[in-house]
């Protein structure tokens, strides 16, 4: 992430005719030239060495785009390209990265979070009504401090908005906001693309994505749609071992038809369908429906006397799902949405 940056030599200088040899007068020299010509900033100066000078990173955090940095306001946010370089595909990726964001979290699905210590104090789980603001595009997914776990791609920025954000974002907001700004169709050019990762967990299973996009102008600088789609599975780590329990009736129980080893694994699988129409150099509409599946079976805490081990006796799963329509409209006015959002 970066900030532009433009540094320019003082136009004019201010001159003093001191006696030579007079320490008094270079000293007063210097504390001219000191003001005279600001320092360079460290940051600048880095860019202009490495070449082609620091990136302009454009937010909506106020409902328009601007320079991030011009908006009054304190934003992390995380570029397309911080989020492949640092491998960010889900929500405990980067939240661990931002100062301002705390959560909990004891598997996929179940990350509930505060920003900046808001919360009613009742519960650490889970707050009355929901502080911090959580949001696709312009759908806001947030209920209670909890946030729907989804899987990150063909993501354009992360914003991370600190602070109260009532005022635009709504009631649900005053402690801060997260925003996930996805790619829009292009209505000027075709582009597509392919990823896969795969790896191994030591002493666990295989994690394997295969993600893809695709996007095409149907009328040239007119309509363009843009389909993007993943399918992500995680092998597990976890051991669910076998054990048994004497009751006092004399009955034992045993968790045999649970018990086996890499008892966590979870399955995420979902897709995007984005339709863009430019009416006018000042008006554009965008309609888009993503949907996301995320399985979770098992446990992901552990025994802590036997590491990545637990002793359970019956079946854990997770099961989620989320629905989102959104119509956006942009025009010279301002911007209105009308979104349609589910997700249980």
């Amino acid at each position: 992430m970066g900030i532009r940056a433009k540094v320019r030599a003082a136009d004019h200088f201010c001159k003093a005719t001191l006696p030579p040899g007079s320490r008094i007068g270079l000293a007063v020299a210097a504390a001219l030239a000191s003001v005279a010509a600001p320092r360079t900033p460290a940051l600048a100066a880095t860019a202009d060495a490495a070449g082609g000078g620091l990136q302009e990173v454009v937010v909506t955090a106020r409902k328009r785009e601007e320079n991030l940095q011009d908006v009054p306001i304190s934003i992390d946010v995380f570029t397309h390209k911080d989020l492949q370089n640092l491998a960010i595909t889900q929500f405990d990726d980067y939240a661990a990265k931002v100062p301002s964001i705390s959560f909990i979290s004891v598997g996929p699905g179940t990350q509930v979070f505060f920003m900046r210590g808001v919360s009613d104090g009742s519960n650490p789980n889970y707050a009355n009504s929901s502080a911090t603001g959580f949001f696709l595009d312009d759908s806001s997914l947030s209920w209670y401090g909890v946030q729907p776990d989804l899987h990150l791609y063909d993501i354009e920025r992360i914003e991370v908005l600190n602070g109260p954000q009532g005022t635009t974002f709504g009631a649900g907001s005053m402690a801060g906001a997260v925003r996930y700004i996805t790619n829009k169709p292009d209505v000027n050019g075709f582009s597509a693309g392919a990823d896969f990762d795969g790896g191994k967990i030591q002493g666990g299973q295989q994690d394997q994505s295969y993600e893809a996009f695709l996007n095409v102008p149907l009328i040239e600088g007119r309509l363009g749609l843009r389909v993007s789609a993943f399918s992500a599975a995680h092998g597990g780590f976890v051991n669910n071992a076998l054990t048994t329990r004497n009751w006092v009736n004399g009955t034992v129980s045993t968790n045999a038809q649970w018990a086996r080893s890499d008892y966590n694994r979870e399955h995420q699988e979902g897709g995007r369908v984005a339709l863009k129409a430019v009416f006018s150099d000042s008006w554009s509409a965008t309609a888009s429906y993503d949907y996301q599946r995320l399985s979770a079976l098992g446990a992901w805490d552990e025994d802590p006397h036997v590491p990545r081990t637990v002793q359970r006796f019956g079946p854990e799963d997770h099961r989620f799902q989320a629905k989102n329509w959104d119509l956006h409209l942009d025009g010279n006015v301002g911007i209105a949405d009308l979104v349609f959002a589910s997700t249980y």
